[in-house]
């Protein structure tokens, strides 16, 4: 159900629209969109991304900024030789500044709702409440964990080191158990996945009121 008035607007619009034309239009209730049945989507004001879609999106956006970048390196300058004129240009450096502009508008919109988000909702862990902050950095942090007590269980629990004299033997020896510290590897490689199965399965249940249209 609408929860204000601007809500209430848009899902009345949506209404009329699709009982004028039941056969053409549907509406995401989830996402907030008026969809066409044949693919095609009108994008309404209340436009909506989950969180899962956001992250994908930021990615996109990043990538896109760098081509940007590029493309002012390129159409900023022409090569001509000296009396030539300058043939006509596709696509200007000014429009692809504005371009790249719209863009990082749009990503600092994005980094803003999805840190919002990261911080205003949380999940269950180990019987704790963990913002979904926390819980990210505490994914990174159990994967590196992970890779250094991996790193220690392969290692020999005795060990000959050459290169010192010939009447000289010289060992490397663990001041701890290899093969407790592979057992333990395996746990929190588990943990992490286990937790970044909580953190994705949220994402899909937050949405951010974010119009991708011009991306998707």
């Amino acid at each position: 159900m609408p929860k204000n008035k601007a809500d209430f607007f848009i899902f009345s619009a949506c209404a009329t629209l699709i009982s004028q034309e039941p056969s053409a239009y549907t509406f995401d209730v989830q996402y907030g969109k008026l969809l066409k049945k044949n693919g095609k989507d009108r994008r309404l004001v209340m436009a909506k991304i989950n969180l899962a879609e956001a992250v994908k999106l930021k990615s996109i956006l990043t990538k896109r900024i760098h081509e940007l970048e590029e493309e002012i390196r390129r159409v900023a300058f022409v090569t001509i030789e000296k009396g030539e004129e300058i043939g006509p240009i596709s696509r200007s450096l000014f429009d692809v500044e504005k371009e790249l502009d719209e863009i990082r508008a749009d990503t600092r919109l994005l980094d803003k709702l999805m840190y919002r988000a990261n911080i205003d909702h949380t999940i269950p862990y180990q019987e704790k409440e963990l913002t979904l902050v926390e819980a990210i950095e505490l994914a990174t942090q159990l994967r590196a964990k992970a890779r250094m007590y991996k790193e220690l269980g392969s290692a020999q629990k005795e060990e000959i080191q050459y290169g010192y004299a010939d009447n000289t033997t010289v060992y490397q020896v663990a001041l701890f158990e290899p093969e407790e510290y592979r057992i333990q590897a395996l746990q929190l490689e588990k943990q992490a996945h286990k937790l970044s199965n909580l953190i994705n399965a949220k994402n899909y249940s937050i949405t951010l009121e974010f119009d991708d249209d011009k991306y998707f």
